[in-house]
């Protein structure tokens, strides 16, 4: 594929070949690490057709999340779309890591100011193209052979990029499921890539192997652990949480529930959820708990998916004393739960909302990366609708309740500013 020759500005404003082309945006401060995968090249004049589509999306993205921008998002998302549509009509070869970051961001941007179904169709090509590159086998045992055959440094980060799309679209997948109550596409136990490293390994270049994910209640190494792979981890239970509900219904539908079974299957959940949140209070201190947004949604969702396991629970039958006592016992481990993650949310107000930071490429190649995020998680409205949601039906455990619900919509209410999800929730 040949480099072609674009400006270096976005459509909308001239500025100095020298200046970023986000701050020719005029963005506010900088853009954290937060969707794990880097979008490269983005400061040259001379990109290939792939990297100028990663560069439309990337702006589109961002001047949605920008107050001075909100009159030309639309065009610059129009624009990219058909930059993206064209591409892959027109050039049988068209598929690359650049392509498929670019469509991530798009199906981002239209679950926060689109419509979450027209999110979900692009989600589904989104993903059919990442198993076309088979990103789902980066770590295939052939795979690695073959590349350690010649290791470099730029090979280890080309490899570590495949991975941190795999798994932002693993996540993806699974948030976008639960919102609809789709069946999920991505599954851990057909995937053999490896977790991605943490963040100061990859930005500094410092190689090291990570284990997959074939079995979610491993206790990472002190070394692995992160806030991304933590939200993986989390992400996988979800999807045996999602089982567990599905099967107690399908039991009871049928009248074949066995409640030994059931209560087997909440005992395992209910331990895997302890596995990891015990970490997550050890590991981060309050304050970065409080101030990092991946770590903020990773520990939200942590709570809120023993909120979505206590509803399963209280659905069941209890046909003795013990399992009623159980019930209660668990009931006021949820409120817990959920009190934590009201005093979570309260940290969102501080959170502004797009940061863009330059960063430095390890590479033999002098580059200059930028990683795209919004500071608050896109998928945050999640465990904060389900936790209005369980004080909501739960009103007799907290003469507070109200109150904390309504804290919880008005914090719902300032995302919804940039975020159509956290708007939905609240019309719901």
């Amino acid at each position: 594929m040949n480099p072609i020759s674009v400006p270096a500005d976005p459509p909308f404003g001239k500025e100095s070949e020298s200046t970023n082309p986000m701050q020719g945006i005029g963005l506010p401060d900088s853009i954290e690490p937060q969707s794990n995968f880097i979008i490269s090249d983005l400061l040259r004049t001379d990109l290939y057709v792939s990297q100028v589509r990663l560069q439309y999306a990337m702006w589109t993205l961002a001047a949605s999340l920008s107050s001075q921008l909100q009159d030309i998002r639309e065009s610059l998302y129009q624009c990219a779309q058909k930059l993206l549509e064209s591409l892959e009509w027109m050039d049988e070869n068209f598929l690359s890591i650049e392509h498929v970051q670019a469509r991530l961001l798009i199906c981002i941007y239209e679950l926060m100011r689109k419509d979450h179904q027209r999110g979900w169709m692009s989600a589904g090509r989104c993903f059919r193209l990442m198993q076309l590159m088979r990103l789902h086998e980066v770590d295939d045992p052939e795979n690695v052979v073959r590349r350690k055959s010649v290791p470099n440094a730029e090979n280890w980060i080309h490899q570590e990029e495949r991975r941190r799309v795999f798994w932002m679209a693993y996540s993806l997948d699974l948030f976008i499921s639960v919102r609809g109550k789709w069946p999920l596409t991505l599954h851990e136990y057909t995937t053999s890539t490896c977790l991605p490293v943490p963040e100061d390994n990859f930005q500094h270049g410092n190689y090291m192997e990570m284990p997959c994910l074939s079995d979610p209640t491993r206790s990472l190494a002190e070394g692995e652990r992160s806030p991304f792979t933590e939200s993986i981890i989390l992400a996988s239970v979800c999807r045996y949480l999602a089982v567990h509900r599905q099967q107690s219904a399908t039991e009871g539908a049928q009248g074949t529930t066995t409640l030994q079974a059931f209560w087997d299957r909440h005992n395992w959940l209910s331990e895997m959820l302890k596995s990891r949140t015990g970490p997550l209070a050890l590991d981060y201190p309050t304050s970065l708990q409080h101030s990092d947004p991946m770590l903020l949604f990773t520990s939200m969702t942590a709570h809120a998916l023993v909120l979505c396991l206590c509803t399963i629970l209280e659905a069941a039958p209890c046909e003795t004393a013990d399992h009623q006592n159980a019930v209660a016992a668990f009931r006021h481990r949820a409120l817990l739960a959920a009190r934590r993650i009201l005093a979570l949310s309260r940290s969102l107000a501080h959170l502004s909302y797009l940061k863009v930071r330059p960063r430095a490429s390890f590479s033999l190649s002098p580059r200059r990366l930028l990683t795209v995020s919004a500071k608050v998680h896109p998928f945050t409205p999640l465990p904060l609708r389900i936790c209005a949601d369980f004080f909501n039906t739960h009103r007799y455990l907290d003469e507070a309740a109200a109150s904390q619900v309504r804290e919880i919509e008005a914090a719902l209410g300032e995302i919804g500013s940039v975020n159509n999800l956290a708007r939905d929730y609240l019309l719901a």
